[in-house]
C-alpha cells in the first residue's frame, strides 16, 4: 500500500478483514483498500462501539462496496456473542 499503488492486483475475494483502529489514520485507510480489493467483509473496530460504527458509515462513502463494512458489533453479532 506504499506510493498510492494500493492492493493493486491482490484480490481478497472469498476472504473476511478485521481493521483494528479503523476510525482513522493507517486503520481507515487499510479497511479502505480492502473493501476495494474485493474482500468479502471488512470488519472495522476501535476504541468505542461509536467510534468503530463512525468509521464504518465514513467507509461507505469512501470505498466502492459499503455494503460489506461492518462495525465490531457486527463482528460480535456474526460469530454469535453478545
Amino acid at each position: 500500500m506504499t506510493n498510492g499503488q494500493g492492493l493493486r492486483g491482490f484480490t481478497g475475494v472469498g476472504r473476511s478483514a478485521i481493521v483494528t483502529g479503523a476510525n482513522s489514520g493507517l486503520g481507515f485507510e487499510a479497511a479502505a483498500q480492502f473493501a476495494d480489493a474485493g474482500y468479502g467483509r471488512v470488519f472495522t473496530t476501535a476504541g468505542t462501539d461509536a467510534k468503530a460504527e463512525n468509521a464504518r458509515q465514513n467507509l461507505g462513502h469512501k470505498t466502492s462496496r459499503p455494503s460489506l463494512v461492518q462495525s465490531f458489533t457486527g463482528l460480535r453479532a456474526t460469530v454469535g456473542q453478545n
